[in-house]
């Protein structure tokens, strides 16, 4: 048997690969549970038994047609909680004992029932699953053949690699050789359910646009733009010293008017001081010096 524990609770799962179905050795698988983790003890045995406890599990079958062994190895996954059963002598699509495993997920207790699948025609090696957007799957190997007891031993790692043996397989003309199977997801783990997408964040006015940034002018531009400045100045310089030249000459040709002007008047004063006294004569040398 093997044990499924979520965290709170164990559910225990029990092959009985020879209780008789429809058909003789058809296989069954008893499900128990869920147990409570705080026990430490606890009895349970498969319906059939008249001394049973009370606790007794639900029942999946498999391999109607025949005697396929239902329940002879039992692999579980206990995070997902996808389980692999085998049937070694069921019949499958490579031959009449072949061999076949089953994949099923989330055994709840009392509520396992038989599978009327008729896939590989009316014998199969599945039970019936009560999930939804779960599907039971069966798994078979592709060069399996009668007589190889596909299913004999199984291992499921939580990645979704199975690993399947068939010891009776005959290989290269030698009898019963064996052959290991592997099979990994998508194939063991069915697709999750993607979650719905958030609702979408509610919309604001969009910022005002960035003004874009101010290039420097190119460096001809900038020798221009100085130049032009340097002989702007100078030319106001020039406008302002030639102004003023012009300004000092008419200033000095003003002054010597009023120092001529000057000069007269204290002639003429000499004049007047000798006038009367003087003769002529001596009154032109005055005038004259």
């Amino acid at each position: 048997g093997r044990t499924i524990n979520d965290g709170e609770a164990l559910l225990l799962l029990i092959g009985a690969p020879g209780e008789p179905t429809e058909s003789s050795g058809g296989g069954a698988v008893f499900s128990f549970g869920p147990l409570s983790a705080v026990d430490t003890t606890q009895h349970a045995a498969l319906a059939s038994d008249p001394w049973a406890a009370s606790l007794t599990g639900g029942r999946g079958e498999g391999s109607r047609g025949g005697a396929g062994g239902f329940g002879q190895a039992i692999a579980i996954d206990a995070v997902s909680g996808i389980a692999l059963v085998s049937a070694p002598r069921a019949f499958s699509v490579q031959g009449s004992t072949a061999g076949m495993v089953s994949i099923v997920r989330e055994w709840p207790a009392d509520e396992c029932v038989p599978t009327d699948d008729g896939a590989c025609t009316n014998r199969s090696a599945a039970v019936a699953q009560l999930m939804p957007h779960v599907v039971n799957r069966d798994l078979w190997g592709e060069t399996s053949e009668n007589n190889d007891c596909f299913g004999c031993s199984l291992g499921l790692s939580s990645e979704g690699i199975a690993v399947i043996g068939a010891p009776q397989h005959d290989h290269l003309m030698k009898a019963d050789c064996g052959m290991v199977y592997l099979f990994s997801s998508p194939l063991l783990f069915p697709p999750s359910i993607p979650p719905s997408a958030p609702p979408p964040s509610p919309t604001w006015p969009p910022p005002p646009p960035s003004l874009p940034p101010i290039s420097p002018p190119p460096q001809d531009e900038t020798w221009a733009i100085i130049a032009g400045s340097v002989a702007g100045a100078l030319a106001v310089l020039l406008v302002l010293a030639l102004m003023v030249g012009l300004l000092m000459t008419r200033a000095r040709g003003g002054g010597r008017r009023v120092s001529g002007s000057a000069s007269g008047t204290r002639k003429e004063s000499a004049l007047v001081a000798w006038g009367g006294g003087l003769e002529g004569a001596e009154a032109g040398e005055v005038l004259q010096e």
